[in-house]
């Protein structure tokens, strides 16, 4: 037991929580409950900064114990489907704020089924990764032109073209680390890509939800009569209580807030793209010849 406990990277963990705590807080916070230059936004994105050098550092010179063992990035797929699983969110808050977005999880569901059935029949990754970030850039895109009085066939629409690209690249850079790396760092690279998933979710809809609320504490401040805390506060269902001659005003600000979320995800999308270029064109089906001549070798 004191063996496996001396395993167990207490130095990195002590250090990459509570350093995603405050990153999130004060992404969370600035802007909305607290100014930027405020001192406990600032305070927290230095703790953050301070806390995230510190795991690296302890990653770099304590390698046995490492929970990302520096080699893991020196294969270039790594670090390439890494920082696309943290770019490339799914913009589901935005989604969930402004419309129903049920299509968007069912075309996610069937795109990531045929992507997989996809990559085991041509037996590349890269591809499918390309493909389905460019439908999720023309999905975000076409959600940004999103207006009040759109009709139902436009926002269902919309929403399939980005489920589709969301699925399609969601499990690459898992399937890209057990393509490349050795079979005994497998766990490690498969668990770094869940972690920059996560991760990312995590900030990003920090992010989201910031700039929703800014957009609209902006927008609704220059409405007479209303109050932008209270609504803000109640949410979209409190608009049914508002005097009809200001609900399409509000109902406005609303939609030009959450379409400055949906512009983030564009960027990020299109940022995360080169990540996707990056990776490696590695066959699976080789992986796995590979792996099948390893293991007759050693029997």
């Amino acid at each position: 037991m004191t063996a496996k406990l001396a395993q167990l990277d207490f130095y990195g963990t002590g250090l990459v929580v509570p350093g995603s705590v405050s990153l999130i807080l004060a992404l969370q916070w600035g802007g909305s409950v607290f100014a930027w230059n405020d001192r406990k936004i600032i305070a927290l994105l230095v703790l953050s900064v301070t806390l995230f050098v510190g795991f690296i550092l302890v990653q770099t010179f304590l390698p046995k114990t490492a929970t990302i063992p520096p080699r893991i990035f020196k294969q270039r797929s790594i670090l390439a489907g890494f920082l696309s699983t943290i770019c490339a969110i799914q913009g589901v808050s935005a989604v969930e704020s402004g419309i129903r977005f049920l299509p968007l999880v069912l075309s996610m569901v069937v795109a990531m089924l045929t992507a997989g059935a996809l990559i085991r029949r041509i037996g590349y990754y890269t591809p499918v990764m390309i493909f389905g970030l460019c439908l999720m850039a023309i999905g975000a895109g076409l959600m940004y032109t999103l207006q009040v009085d759109t009709g139902s066939p436009q926002w269902i629409g919309y929403q399939i073209i980005y489920g589709i690209g969301a699925g399609s690249a969601t499990q690459v850079p898992n399937i890209a680390a057990q393509t490349v790396l050795p079979k005994p760092d497998v766990p490690v690279g498969v668990s770094l890509m869940y972690f920059g998933n996560f991760m990312g979710s995590a900030i990003l809809l920090s992010v989201a939800q910031n700039i929703l609320n800014s957009q609209l504490l902006y927008r609704l401040s220059a409405i007479p009569s209303i109050n932008p805390e209270t609504v803000l506060n109640n949410g979209v269902t409190s608009l049914t209580d508002l005097p009809t001659s200001i609900r399409m005003t509000v109902l406005v600000a609303y939609n030009e807030a959450i379409r400055h979320v949906f512009l983030v995800a564009l960027i990020l999308v299109c940022m995360s793209m080169l990540g996707a270029l990056s990776l490696e064109w590695r066959s699976t089906k080789e992986a796995h010849g590979q792996e099948k001549v390893h293991t007759k070798t050693a029997a």
